[in-house]
């Protein structure tokens, strides 16, 4: 009886842990793969921007959708390299790479 609670508590218990895990395990993979991606993750959307995927990077004949955002990721580019030279904070965005 006693291996019955034991056994159905550990479950219990494995569980809850796995249910608090959840959401911190996933946001970390979810940002890692966006940087294996090429892109970079905005934290304030919660979201991938600029990955190879969004800017056509291995199309052969990208969309204008593609190239358009290409010229958005790069603005963002030159904005993040610019606010870091005159010493003002940048925007919060994981990713960049000069």
């Amino acid at each position: 009886m006693t291996k019955r609670i034991f056994a159905a508590t550990a479950a219990g218990m494995a569980l809850i842990a796995v249910c608090f895990a959840y959401a911190p395990v996933s946001r970390f993979f979810a940002v890692d793969n966006c940087l294996d991606s090429g892109g970079f993750w905005n934290y304030e959307q919660g979201k991938c921007e600029c990955s190879y995927a969004d800017t056509g990077y291995y199309l052969s004949k990208p969309k204008a959708q593609h190239l358009e955002e290409r010229n958005r990721c790069d603005d963002l580019m030159r904005a993040r390299i610019d606010s870091e030279a005159s010493g003002r904070k940048p925007e919060r965005h994981v990713g960049f790479q000069r």
